[in-house]
């Protein structure tokens, strides 16, 4: 990401001038969390900083399991202040996530995903250990380590020209509210960062557990032949909304010379949208000593607001024995 035209001229102008410039990059926009909190077209997905992440595609549409950039930003407003250090630094707030799952009782959590660009001619320190939270009433708090954390804020010292961005996490009472984000360098840099954010999107937590239910619409032989093991497939169990819950359903017929065929998979869990199904119906499991498996992927959506409870999906089947 690079700062946009008027935002960068004037930064590179406060550089030549030696003094610190901050920019409040808040709003949607700037980074996308999988489909930017809701669907975008596959074009826009970049990748992602884990290996491991899942992307899959439902018509015209994109999905993943991870959080991703976007090239473009908006300016809510300006800072600027004189330094000591002859350099400058833009420093952006792109958005917030509400990490429910995470929170103690009576408390929330934010997540902010944030940008530190070095416009100046010095190297600057960078480590999430250097920003505060402030509420309104002036209370202030220090970053913690969530699970959520997709992207993390690198620890490291960047030089002229080099931007980094992640995400650092803050817990705070219920009856408090976010006022600004201080950023401060031990002997060079105090600089606050206000117009935070409200969330734009949240963190769901499901269980571990995925419940399955099978309807047979015609079952010959009389014995439940229809066996199966499902696992959520992604390497996190924290998902942001709009991204893919990949749920594994691997399918086995135990009784020798019979086929059951399922017609339908569909979510009977009212917040999770299911979002593509592989491979398509009717899907044909065929008996055989021992189970073959048939492995099914369901995919499914994180929803707008947080979800902590148990999956359940209702699978339709017919057999035909022997």
């Amino acid at each position: 990401m690079r700062l946009p035209g008027a935002e960068r001229n004037a930064a590179g102008s406060a550089a030549k001038a030696g003094i610190l410039v901050l920019i409040i990059l808040a709003g949607a926009g700037t980074y996308v969390i999988d489909s930017s909190w809701a669907k975008v077209p596959s074009q826009a997905i970049q990748s992602s900083s884990s290996s491991q992440s899942i992307f899959v595609t439902s018509g015209s549409q994109s999905y993943s399991d991870s959080t991703t950039e976007n090239q473009t930003s908006t300016s809510a407003g300006w800072s600027t202040v004189s330094t000591t250090s002859g350099g400058a630094l833009a420093i952006g707030v792109s958005g917030t996530i509400s990490d429910q799952p995470e929170a103690q009782k009576g408390d929330s959590v934010y997540i902010y995903e944030l940008a530190v660009e070095d416009l100046g001619q010095s190297s600057y320190p960078v480590n999430e250990s250097f920003f505060t939270m402030v509420t309104a009433s002036g209370a202030d708090y220090e970053t913690i380590s969530v699970s959520a954390i997709q992207r993390s804020l690198s620890s490291t010292t960047i030089v002229p020209g080099q931007l980094i961005s992640g995400q650092i996490a803050f817990e705070f009472p219920n009856s408090q509210s976010p006022a600004r984000l201080e950023y401060s360098v031990p002997g060079s840099i105090v600089e606050t960062l206000q117009n935070l954010p409200s969330p734009s999107a949240s963190v769901s937590e499901p269980s571990r557990f995925i419940n399955i239910n099978v309807n047979y619409v015609y079952d010959v032989s009389g014995y439940q032949d229809l066996y199966w093991y499902p696992y959520v497939q992604n390497s996190t169990f924290f998902f942001y909304t709009g991204q893919a819950i990949a749920i594994g359903i691997p399918l086995a017929d135990v009784i020798v010379g019979s086929t059951v065929t399922v017609s339908s998979i569909v979510s009977a869990t009212p917040a999770l949208n299911v979002i593509k199904i592989s491979p398509s119906f009717p899907i044909s499991i065929i008996g055989a000593s021992g189970g073959d498996e048939t492995n099914v992927m369901v995919y499914m959506l994180a929803p707008p607001t947080s979800f902590m409870g148990t999956i359940t999906l209702n699978i339709t089947a017919n057999e035909v024995c022997c």
